[in-house]
């Protein structure tokens, strides 16, 4: 980077969080052993994300293929070529490698996939020798089916959501699909609009179904060319065009799409039918077509494994008398399966082995339910349907099933658990499973035991009594949002047995928050009385948070047995997770009916609110920069590495906060009185009107909730206002003069962030928790450097000097300490780079 003029410097100044140059860092930190060399150039090639599919811009496959076939193309279209003979030859050797490459980055990294693909305008320019190896864009609207199937003999250890299968179907023609982003937490969508490229039977489905079409673009449409307004806005949606008439209903649009992606249900409710339930797909009575098929190549009744066949009492006996039961009982009669109508034997068209493998689920589906429908039983009149055939030995697995819609198949295993695991399944839900560690910890180092938890027929639990987890219960909406009680403080809370209860009232489980991927959930049993461990502890698990279709692990806090029948935290013990600074301890039963456990969580704030600047949810500050000049921010982030974002203008006030609740920094700028966040959740920005064009904008967390308020001072009146943009809430406080500094910060350690000012060396608190305090510390030329230095949980008073580049810390735990680091031109940029839980000493060097 060339050496900025004073204007320059100043607005990169005023911008500045932490900055990153390609190649070396312009930090210096307290713990670096040495001064570091300055970098020169920024990444100029860096890509701007806009909206786009591809958040990803290190590459991780060899992208040689792509660069040549990229080379060749360009030639091809600016006709640089002498030899056509030879170079077609070159384009078609290169399109074959390139194809199988692409197919193989299909599976593995379907975002990248998309990044490389070729444009419709190149496939359409290319010769037909060359285009016949490349994908294809597509945009249509079609059925995303997800499945999973269950093995009769699972291994130990599998990777999470093993065995899961998504299909893409547009009519008669189908792909194995591969999703990131969002789509991988979508269940089975039926007429649902789908964006992606399609390579022999494989789809890359992009995470956005809606492609923004820009001013220049033009759409032949009914015989014509129709050109998109300048100033209209206009989308591809399914491979229509949709147009809006400003960002607002586009924004709307695209997020009630994606709302309706996240929900469990495979279509979208009819918008003329009332109905009083919240979750159709979940809730009320469910009609049930039970398919006994055999094959030409096997005659005759489904049997078991012990040649036992399925006769039509048998399969009536078992659903009504075992499955319908425990379904009622764990929802609180929200849901119930009504006596199922067994069809007679109907005949496969296809020898058995055709269905194995990719055929398995729409071929077999489809084939079964016609089969059905010539004896005279219309599946569409049914809200389930089992497809049920004799037990085959070279088939791995027992069930297999439709997540979030109809449709399972039973290989000859036609008992309770089964039947009842496989639809848990099509009511939306995956696997159950245990965190097993290697090194004696609860959540240290370890791997994902697939069914591993044993209290849950989602896992490993095989009778009436193994309710799904209390987690599960809430995806389902069979516990509500008044049932489960979001922990965002410290505090002493009180959960009620959730599985021994007609209807749930009160809180019946807890959900911590722990990072940007897992949220804790701890619940309570009591329909284990001999299991002394369930009666007398809860039961914590994790879950992945912002996302439908996720698993959940138990965590075993006894991890050194080889039981998890000791799993429950007891009463008396407490879990202490040191990388998020969240304690749990169970301090006894509360002698209620139905009884109930008390719960205290303690919260480590310093650790527990993450680490300012945090743009990755890792727990440690990012280097990041905006650059004025083009409104781009830089970040290098400490596990996704290098991002480059268009957001804002050079005239914007940078606000970088956590204004979600997943405790991962968002872009932010405020203009002119308005607010707008990039969202890191991935859904569509937030825009707000809050405050006016001279205010100091200074969101943080003042109510303890998890997430940034958007709060304000006005100099010309001292006075501080504050919007809670989840809650809708406005508060208002007056505190200060018009020369005063803020420094607002968590000063008492309660999880709120508490207004204060610097006056001319002297600081000026309103805490939330103990009041009033006034310290003098610093001199009226200094610079106040709010921070965590010592770990405590409470902000410290600390200063830095530019006359001598030395830092004046005032820690609330260790006391004073002074630290020569710096230069008087130094931007001091003071955050925790290391995750210690503990504000780090650093300055920005100019050049």
């Amino acid at each position: 980077m060339k050496k900025s003029s004073s204007n320059q410097r100043e607005k990169i100044r005023a911008a500045l969080l932490t900055f990153f140059l390609s190649g070396a860092s312009a930090i210096l930190m307290w713990q670096t052993a040495g001064e570091l060399s300055f970098g020169s150039a920024s990444k100029a090639s860096a890509a701007i994300e806009l909206y786009g599919d591809h958040p990803q811009s290190q590459k991780s496959s060899d992208s040689s293929i792509f660069a040549e076939f990229n080379d060749w193309t360009n030639e091809h279209l600016n006709e640089e070529f002498s030899d056509g003979d030879e170079h077609l030859r070159k384009g078609e050797r290169l399109a074959v490698r390139r194809r199988e490459v692409l197919k193989q980055l299909i599976e593995s990294n379907p975002s990248e996939a998309l990044e490389y693909a070729v444009s419709p305008e190149v496939y359409n320019r290319v010769p037909r020798a060359v285009a016949q190896h490349l994908e294809k864009h597509i945009s249509q609207k079609g059925d995303f089916l997800v499945s999973v199937s269950d093995e009769i003999r699972p291994e130990a250890e599998h990777s999470l959501n093993h065995g899961i299968r998504r299909e893409a179907i547009f009519g008669e023609t189908k792909y194995a699909a591969f999703v990131y982003g969002r789509k991988a937490a979508m269940t089975t969508k039926y007429d649902v609009p789908l964006r992606g490229i399609v390579l022999d039977e494989t789809m890359a489905v992009a995470e956005n179904p809606v492609r923004k079409i820009e001013s220049s673009e033009h759409k032949t449409r009914n015989g014509g060319t129709e050109k998109i307004g300048k100033t209209g806005l206009a989308a591809e949606v399914g491979g229509e065009i949709v147009y809006f008439s400003n960002h607002e209903e586009f924004y709307k649009y695209t997020n009630d799409l994606a709302a309706w992606e996240m929900q469990i249900a495979p279509a979208r409710r009819n918008s003329n039918k009332e109905s009083s339930q919240s979750s159709p797909w979940t809730e009320g009575a469910k009609t049930v077509l039970v398919i006994r098929v055999d094959f030409p190549d096997r005659i005759g009744e489904p049997v078991d494994q012990s040649g036992a066949p399925l006769t039509v009492a048998r399969a009536q006996n078992v659903i009504n008398n075992s499955v319908n039961p425990f379904y009622v009982s764990n929802s609180y009669n929200k849901t119930s399966l009504q006596n199922p109508v067994v069809t007679p034997v109907v005949r496969m068209p296809q020898a058995q082995s055709f269905y194995n493998g990719f055929n398995l689920n729409t071929t077999m589906l489809n084939d079964a339910r016609n089969a059905a429908r010539a004896a005279g039983f219309e599946t569409n009149n049914y809200d389930l349907d089992i497809i049920a055939f004799g037990f085959t030995p070279n088939l791995s697995f027992s069930g297999s099933a439709i997540i979030g819609g109809k449709g399972l198949f039973l290989n000859g295993f036609f008992d309770f658990k089964t039947i009842a695991h496989e639809l848990g399944h099509n009511y939306g839900l995956l696997h159950a499973n245990l965190w097993r560690t290697t090194d004696g910890t609860v959540i240290g180092a370890g791997a994902n035991v697939e069914y591993g938890d044993a209290f849950d027929l989602m896992g490993g639990g095989a009778s009436g009594l193994t309710h799904f987890s209390a987690g599960y219960k809430r995806r389902l909406d069979w516990l509500t949002e008044m049932n489960v009680q979001t922990v965002t403080t410290s505090g002493t809370y009180r959960i009620f047995a959730y599985d021994a209860v007609n209807a749930p009232t009160g809180i019946h489980a807890l959900k911590i928050r722990r990072d940007n991927s897992k949220d804790y959930w701890i619940e309570f049993r009591q329909l284990f009385p001999n299991v002394p461990a369930l009666a007398n502890g809860a039961l914590v698990r994790w879950d992945f948070a912002q996302q439908n279709l996720r698993q959940t692990q138990l965590l075993d806090m006894t991890p050194n047995t080889t039981s998890v029948g000791d799993a429950p935290l007891l009463i008396g013990n407490s879990f202490v997770d040191n990388v998020s600074g969240i304690t749990i301890t169970v301090l006894g039963k509360g002698n209620t009916t139905p009884e109930s456990l008390d719960i205290r969580v303690n919260f480590n704030y310093s650790i527990a609110r993450g680490a300012p600047f945090d743009f990755d949810g890792d727990n440690k500050s990012d280097i990041a920069v905006f650059r004025p000049a083009n409104g781009v921010w830089y970040l290098n982030q400490s596990t996704q590495g290098f991002r480059a974002i268009n957001w804002g203008l050079s005239t914007d006030k940078i606000v970088p906060s956590k204004f979600n609740l997943d405790r991962t920094t968002d872009l932010a700028v405020f203009r002119d009185g308005v607010w707008s966040v990039y969202n890191s959740m991935g859904s569509n920005p937030i825009v707000v009107q809050f405050g006016q064009a001279e205010d100091i904008p200074l969101p943080a967390d003042y109510d303890g909730d998890g997430a940034a308020e958007m709060a304000v001072y006005r100099p010309s009146n001292g006075s501080w206002y504050f919007w809670n943009w989840i809650s809708q809430r406005f508060t208002a406080a007056q505190f200060g003069i018009a020369t005063d500094k803020p420094v607002p910060a968590d000063y008492d350690g309660d999880g709120k962030t508490d207004i204060a000012v610097f006056r001319n060396g002297t600081w000026y608190i309103q805490r939330s928790q103990l009041g009033f305090v006034g310290i003098a510390f610093g001199e009226a030329t200094d610079k106040p450097v709010v921070g965590d230095f010592d770990g405590d949980g409470k902000a410290d008073v600390a200063v830095f000097s530019p006359l001598d580049g030395s830092w004046y810390l005032l820690r609330s735990q260790l006391g004073f300490t002074a630290i020569q680091f710096g230069l008087a031109t130094d931007v001091s940029v003071p955050a925790d780079y290391d995750c210690d839980g503990k504000t780090d000493v650093a300055v920005f060097r100019d050049g």
